[in-house]
């Protein structure tokens, strides 16, 4: 259907959404770097002008609220400053109890001790998907006592904002299970607190702490799923990738009963109206980008014709501050029009930069050679991770690393470890859970994996013998239910297959950094964690083998339960020793030159650090040089300028890094030939004068 007969039919524009009163629950997502945060500001903004009282909380580790208003945010509604009724708050997917003080509370209700420290805070620490449920539950019981009219959720990239949306009923039936397992512990909790010399435990003190979940789990569920109280508005742009995890994600909001109505097209790169220049010169790069978004719009138009369509322009200028977003909140209103000037709608910025030549974009620093051929040269590093901020084109640099590997390598892998994944689609060749051979490669491989199910070969490491009692069963039932272990599992069945078809090199395409982070964090915990699990068999053996049978359980074994943790403590400490090793594990931080990327960066670096994980590689990608002829257009030279200015504060923070410069190109880099001949960039330092290889 063509753009005219869909503008006939639904309102291309967010209006819809301002209309129904009855919305209580705004989400806004998509693929990383489309505009998430630009567009649920700017909605929140317009909302405020007709509901009482509004709020936009972001829910992505990685925050970018603060940075968006220019002013700093917490895990408390603040008012906005310049609004009576907008309010905004950053929630992190932590405990809602701290450890300390969850172990107070448990002693005060008479479940202190080892045990209690055991089951109520260091367990707690390795269940981050329980421990984000919890917070939601929290939050959500928060924001239904501070009265707001209406919430706007700024959420993580497609991937992790489905799992975060799926995850309630997930968690209700696991507390079901831990339920179930308590009814089992009930009546042995007391005797062997005694025998062991700890307070008494009430198991009804346990089941309570449970019980409180799940109604709050239910009531998430129901409101969620209710389209008058909950929608969903899928933010994208128009390129290849960017369309494929939109579908996705409408698909399965739809599976999990979410309502989704409106898609926002964001970035798109309109005519200049006002510039004589670009009118009688044309800009080759933006003529280039305008062709690839017009095939996919078409795709758009065709694909979602009964869904609100709204069309948001690239501008030549950052939108930050609330002035910013205020006058960039008209274009959700009111339909662009390619006749029309993007920089009409952005009166106080429409000169920012514009009809000024800037300087080349070349930095001064050389100390460390521009590239990544110090990781290329490096024979020992076996684990190449590559994540960054959403948007960044870390696909496309991990998929250019892979290949320039793979010509002096034996045998190299590429996993995506993304929910999200991009892999398939940059080299345009289908890839599952197991390696399989690149089209064109004769020995570089790829695989998605799926960190979320336990494999079979997790199943067997946490069953256990076939024959083991019912108290042995029960363990290992206890030990699956913790959440992060399958991600755990799943990493060191990577390094268990690698190691058995003798790759020589693997690259990890990661999630975005916040859930990078989350990924890299789990193994620690959980060492540290099963470590203590295993502590306990030796405090409590001499006088647990009269507990199962008399509690018609079987006989108990230490050994039998420490062999399941036995399969599993070793592998995990593996991963840990490997990934803090400089010599085997390194990590390359992908950004652009954009303030949000920077400050994203910045945090990842630091994490990594405290993670001791090697970390001395910045690419800053689509950076826009004259590759095919002059940048004619103010858009062009505008954004060139911002450009500069954040590609001199990376090389002032980063002088001892390498840092790699990558432009932005005309075309999509799609297919095997495309990502080789992206992958020279890496190793070879830019030259403007040079076309692409």
């Amino acid at each position: 259907m063509a753009s005219e007969d869909l503008d006939d039919v639904l309102e291309p524009s967010l209006q819809n959404i301002l209309d129904q009163d009855s919305l209580k629950w705004i989400f806004v997502g998509g693929k990383g770097g489309v505009g998430k945060t630009t567009c649920s500001c700017s909605l929140a903004i317009r909302l405020a002008e007709v509901r009482e009282k509004v709020l936009i909380l972001s829910t992505d580790p990685a925050h970018n609220l603060s940075d968006a208003f220019k002013q700093k945010f917490g895990s408390d509604p603040l008012l906005v400053e310049g609004h009576k009724n907008l309010y905004a708050m950053e929630i992190d997917p932590v405990p809602v109890v701290e450890k300390d003080k969850l172990e107070e509370l448990l002693a005060r209700d008479g479940i202190g001790g080892g045990l209690g420290s055991l089951f109520g805070g260091d367990i707690m620490k390795t269940f981050p998907d329980l421990q984000e449920v919890i917070s939601l539950t929290g939050i959500f019981k928060k924001l239904k006592g501070l009265d707001f009219s209406v919430v706007v959720f700024d959420t993580a990239p497609t991937g992790h904002t489905l799992r975060l949306l799926s995850m309630p009923p997930e968690v209700e039936r696991g507390l079901g299970n831990l339920m179930a397992m308590k009814d089992n512990f009930a009546g042995m909790l007391g005797p062997l607190s005694g025998i062991m010399g700890l307070p008494a435990i009430d198991s009804n003190v346990i089941s309570s702490r449970l019980a409180d979940v799940v109604p709050a789990l239910r009531d998430i569920n129901i409101e969620f799923k209710n389209p008058d109280s909950t929608t969903f508005v899928c933010v994208c742009i128009a390129e290849m990738l960017s369309l494929y995890e939109t579908e996705r994600l409408i698909q399965e909001l739809t599976r999990i009963d979410i309502d989704t109505q409106n898609i926002v097209v964001n970035q798109l790169v309109y005519p200049l109206a006002s510039t004589a220049e670009a009118k009688a010169n044309g800009c080759k790069m933006c003529t280039a980008r305008r062709n690839i978004q017009k095939k996919y719009l078409d795709q758009i138009d065709d694909m979602y014709e009964d869904f609100h369509v709204t069309k948001l322009p690239l501008l030549p200028n950052e939108v930050r501050g609330l002035e910013d977003l205020t006058d960039f909140s008209t274009n959700l209103i009111r339909p662009i029009s390619p006749s029309v000037c993007p920089q009409d709608r952005m009166p106080h910025e429409c000169a920012a930069g514009v009809n000024v030549a800037p300087p080349p974009l070349e930095s001064s620093v050389d100390d460390l050679d521009p590239s990544l051929l110090n990781i290329v040269e490096q024979q020992s590093l076996k684990w190449i991770f590559v994540s960054g901020k959403g948007g960044v084109g870390k696909t496309t640099c991990s998929s250019a690393l892979a290949v320039q590997l793979s010509n002096v390598r034996e045998k190299v892998l590429i996993i995506s470890t993304d929910p999200a994944h991009n892999l398939s689609d940059a080299f345009n060749q289908k890839f599952g859970s197991e390696p399989h051979l690149v089209t064109g490669f004769r020995n570089l491989y790829g695989m998605e994996l799926d960190l979320a199910p336990i494999s079979e070969a997790q199943d067997d490491v946490l069953a256990g013998d076939e024959d083991d009692s019912g108290l042995i069963s029960l363990v290992s039932d206890f030990v699956k239910s913790f959440p992060g272990i399958t991600e755990a599992l799943a990493l060191a069945e990577v390094l268990r297959m690698v190691q058995v078809l003798d790759f020589s090199a693997v690259v990890f395409d990661t999630a975005p950094t916040g859930h990078t982070l989350r990924l890299l964090s789990i193994p620690l915990a959980m060492e540290e964690t099963l470590g203590k699990v295993m502590g306990m068999k030796d405090s409590f053996s001499s006088m647990m083998s009269g507990v199962g049978s008399m509690f018609g359980m079987g006989d108990y074994s230490p050994d039998a339960i420490s062999s399941n943790l036995d399969g599993i403590l070793p592998a995990i400490k593996d991963i840990n020793k490997q990934f803090q090793d400089p010599t085997k594990t390194t990590f390359v931080c992908v950004c652009i030159a954009e303030f949000l990327s920077l400050f994203e960066t910045e945090r990842l670096v630091q994490e990594l650090t405290r993670y001791r994980i090697n970390a001395r590689n910045i690419v800053v990608n689509q950076l826009l040089y004259p590759l095919h002829g002059p940048l004619n257009c103010d858009m062009c030279k505008a954004r060139r300028s911002i450009q500069r200015k954040y590609l001199e504060q990376i090389t002032e923070l980063y002088e001892d890094f390498h840092i790699v410069k990558m432009p932005l190109l005309p075309e999509e880099i799609r297919g095997s030939q495309a990502v080789a001949q992206f992958s020279s960039r890496l190793i070879n330092p830019y030259d403007p004068s040079c076309p692409v290889a």
